[in-house]
């Protein structure tokens, strides 16, 4: 998954392009005026074109881009009573966020990192699970929010090569790792583990 705030359609199929390893089954973008995303399918749950991603809810205000797998979909679907046009746990993160907004991420059992942006309230808001097991960057090049599952991906969006972050090699040369959120690179970051993350075109975070 990727995406940031704006519209760039040519910068949303970059930012795609370089995550196609990822998801082999098919890639879409979408670009309007104040939201870009990218999704690379690797089709599981629902392999028909109804699971394709981004998703819409079906007031087509809220669109979403859901990398990972959420393994009490089912149980939550049938205990909230959704009533659901496709057979993806995708559907049912929108239809708990509509209900719930995003208070709803605490239920979710499973591996999961999305991007969501609501057209009503202009806000997008990100969410990385409890584990960290699915990755998640975010950048503010011009202080505008970009997020993808991979560093290569943020790279195609950026104004230039990002610096190798000098803080984050001593501490990989000390430690073997680099201890989030930081990354080897200046100007991304990782979300960490257990994150929600709101960003708006106020600043709002």
């Amino acid at each position: 998954i990727c995406g940031f705030a704006g519209e760039d359609r040519a910068k949303i199929e970059r930012m795609t392009s370089a995550l196609v390893h990822r998801g082999p089954d098919g890639n879409a973008v979408l670009a309007m005026r104040d939201a870009s995303m990218g999704h690379a399918r690797l089709a599981i749950l629902d392999p028909t074109p109804q699971g394709d991603q981004p998703m819409w809810n079906e007031e087509r205000t809220v669109v979403i881009v859901f990398n990972g797998e959420i393994y009490n979909y089912r149980q939550l679907r049938d205990a909230e009573n959704l009533r659901c046009r496709t057979g993806t746990d995708t559907e049912v993160i929108l239809k708990l966020y509509e209900r719930y907004g995003m208070k709803f991420v605490e239920m979710l059992r499973g591996m999961f990192a999305f991007g969501l942006y609501d057209t009503r309230t202009r806000k997008w808001h990100l969410a990385r699970d409890g584990s960290g097991i699915k990755p998640l960057y975010v950048s503010y090049p011009d202080g505008r929010l970009h997020f993808a599952s991979e560093m290569r991906s943020l790279m195609t969006a950026l104004p230039s090569r990002p610096a190798l972050d000098m803080r984050s090699l001593s501490l990989y040369l000390r430690l073997q790792y680099v201890p989030g959120p930081r990354t080897m690179c200046e100007g991304i970051e990782s979300v960490p583990p257990g994150t929600v993350l709101t960003w708006s075109e106020n600043g709002e975070r």
